[in-house]
C-alpha cells in the first residue's frame, strides 16, 4: 500500500486560500487539514503519515483509519529523516515536503519518490495523479493517474473539494 510521508506544517502553509482562512488559530487549521486527509483517505487506498514539529502537552501520536499522526521533537525534518534512511529506495513511500535541500533532496537520494507541498495541493485540488520528483521537469509522468484511477475518485474528489 502506497504511503505518503507529509512534513505536516508545510502542507498546512501551502493551503490554498479556499482550503480555510489563514486568520483561524493554528490548531483549527491543523485540525481542518487532518479533516481533509482523513476525508481523502476514505476515498482511496493509501496511508499518509502526517508529522508536526514538537509533541503537543499529553499527545505525540494520533491515529485515524490510514492515518498516523506524529508530534516530533526535536523537529519534523529530524523524524522524516530517520523514516526516510529506513525506507531507501521503497516504491511504496512518496516524501510530501517544501523542504527541497534538507528533506527533498534526501528522499531522492535515498530512491524514494517526493514533491512539494504545493504541487501536493494542486494535484489533489485538479483530481491528478499524486506522485512525482518534486522537479518540474517531470510533468509528464503527473499527468497520468495512478493504478486502480477511477471515474468514482474523480467524483469523490469533486465532492470533497469542489471544482
Amino acid at each position: 500500500m502506497l504511503t505518503y510521508l507529509v512534513d505536516g506544517y508545510n502542507l498546512l502553509h501551502a493551503a490554498p486560500e479556499a482550503a480555510w482562512s489563514k486568520a483561524l488559530d493554528l490548531e483549527t487549521q491543523r485540525q481542518q487539514l487532518i479533516s481533509h486527509l482523513r476525508n481523502l483517505i476514505a476515498a482511496r487506498k493509501i496511508k499518509v503519515q502526517l508529522i508536526f514539529d514538537g509533541p503537543l502537552p499529553q499527545r505525540s501520536v494520533e491515529k485515524y483509519p490510514g492515518l498516523t499522526i506524529h508530534f516530533a521533537a526535536p523537529s519534523a525534518d529530524a523524524h522524516m529523516r530517520k523514516v526516510i534512511a529506513k525506507n531507501q529506495l521503497s516504491r511504496n513511500l512518496v516524501v510530501v515536503t517544501s523542504d527541497r535541500k534538507d528533506i527533498g533532496e534526501y528522499a531522492k537520494v535515498c530512491g524514494l519518490e517526493w514533491i512539494t507541498s504545493q504541487e501536493c495541493w494542486s494535484l489533489i485540488l485538479k483530481k491528478t495523479r499524486i506522485g512525482g520528483t518534486g522537479d518540474k521537469t517531470n510533468q509528464s509522468k503527473k499527468d497520468n493517474p495512478p493504478k486502480g484511477w477511477t471515474p468514482d475518485d474523480d467524483v469523490w474528489l469533486k465532492d470533497a473539494f469542489g471544482e
